[in-house]
């Protein structure tokens, strides 16, 4: 039996929730090497942070979701800045302590996508905040 001259391409099959591409192509914040706690408990000492297509999501260091929200529902409660910066962020009601550049994790500093470096002035806790602000709809 001859093979037959089309195959289902790629266009029209369904596509899973990693093939959606964000709008802008691309994140508006990430931050790799943070230290995720919930409550008195630590997640992760390695963890991700990102924000992109207006969705907040922290990440532990395999890459699997630990929390994530859309950015309307997500708020920076409380700054710390220092040597090691610390957010305090609701996602979707559950709170998480980030610690962004926490030299005991030995990681290396938080690193950002698009836009301005987190090194050019502004610290990562900063420019985590004003990410989540940005992506979330105006109301």
């Amino acid at each position: 039996m001859p093979e037959p001259e089309f195959t289902a391409t790629e266009e029209f099959l369904p596509g899973g929730p990693d093939d959606r591409e964000p709008p802008g192509g691309q994140d508006e914040f990430t931050a790799t090497g943070v230290r995720i706690e919930r409550g008195m408990r630590s997640l992760t000492r390695a963890g991700e942070v990102r924000v992109r297509g207006g969705l907040v999501e922290l990440l532990d260091s395999g890459g699997r979701v630990i929390g994530a929200a859309p950015a309307r529902k997500a708020r920076v409660l409380r700054m710390r800045l220092g040597r090691a910066d610390r957010v305090l962020a609701e996602l979707g009601g559950a709170r998480y302590v980030l610690t962004f550049g926490d030299e005991d994790a030995g990681h290396g500093p938080p690193r950002r996508r698009g836009g301005r470096r987190a090194g050019a002035g502004d610290s990562p806790s900063v420019c985590f905040a004003r990410a989540v602000r940005t992506a979330a709809p105006p109301s």
